[in-house]
């Protein structure tokens, strides 16, 4: 496997790797699905890591491109609003605050560029689930 996040050496590799998985899920699955990351997510964190200088140019334009082909895929983005969810450091995921909010601030500014529908949960974690059911539902019968 690839190490990830802040401990990897080598991201062109992970982000190229999560890009095939992407696009995998893609041609396994049809119709509606429910996914938890997709190329929007490999997008973002690619064009995070592209603007640290942790991804080449090409990886990133090549991750861009597949994006703009695959986008019209995507029916419905739920985002937690981050201001409800902590951060644990689990040795898995970021913790650092200051990467959370670009994250968050490339996925605002991409669904808005795209004007892909989405939506932002808050409250508790029964709240925010009550609130996704609701949108699914919801979207399942428009």
């Amino acid at each position: 496997g690839f190490s990830i996040n802040n401990d990897s050496n080598n991201y062109n590799s992970t982000q190229l790797m999560c890009t095939a998985i992407d696009l995998d899920n893609l041609v396994k699955f049809s119709g509606n699905i429910i996914q938890d990351r997709c190329i929007l997510d490999t997008l973002i964190y690619t064009e995070y890591l592209y603007r640290q200088n942790k991804v080449s140019y090409t990886v990133y334009e090549s991750i861009r491109s597949i994006y703009r082909v695959y986008k019209s895929t995507i029916g419905l983005v739920i985002l937690p609003d981050i201001n409800d969810v902590s951060l644990i450091a689990d040795g898995v995921r970021n913790s650092d605050i200051g990467f959370r909010n670009d994250i968050d601030t490339l996925f605002k500014q991409q669904l808005e560029s795209d004007k892909l529908k989405y939506h932002i949960v808050s409250g508790t974690n029964e709240e925010r689930i009550e609130k996704i059911k609701q949108l699914l539902k919801q979207w399942i019968w428009i």
